[in-house]
């Protein structure tokens, strides 16, 4: 679940990650994904299995604090209960008013923010 795969989509570099489809449904009872910093489970439930979004839905959907913070100085980006218009928008390159950092703060590793546990097993790096 770590890897992702460089692609050219419409003229714009994108990524594709691999992550198991019981997984990303996030409605499995036997198989969990969670945020290693706040203990919620991933829920994408809401998402069209077999559609290829053009964001990272993982960032789309903040949980907690540790994911909305700046790449480089972990400064918030955002107040805790604010959101972005669009679940597209916390994939766009954004200038970090703290240390003026360009980057896509939003979009963390999956093995960075996430865990992944099955029953009966250990919790292991998502």
């Amino acid at each position: 679940m770590t890897l992702s795969i460089s692609v050219k989509y419409e003229g714009r570099a994108m990524f594709l990650t691999c992550v198991c489809m019981r997984c990303l449904d996030g409605t499995s009872t036997s198989r969990n994904i969670s945020c290693r910093f706040c203990g919620e489970k991933w829920d994408g439930s809401n998402l069209v299995l077999g559609t290829m979004y053009a964001y990272d839905i993982f960032a789309a959907m903040p949980c907690c604090i540790e994911r909305i913070k700046c790449n480089k100085c972990f400064k918030l980006l955002l107040h805790p209960q604010q959101r972005l218009n669009f679940y597209s928008d916390y994939s766009h390159c954004v200038t970090c008013p703290f240390c003026a950092t360009q980057d896509t703060h939003f979009v963390k590793p999956l093995n960075y923010c996430y865990i992944k546990s099955l029953p009966g097993r250990l919790p292991a790096i998502a």
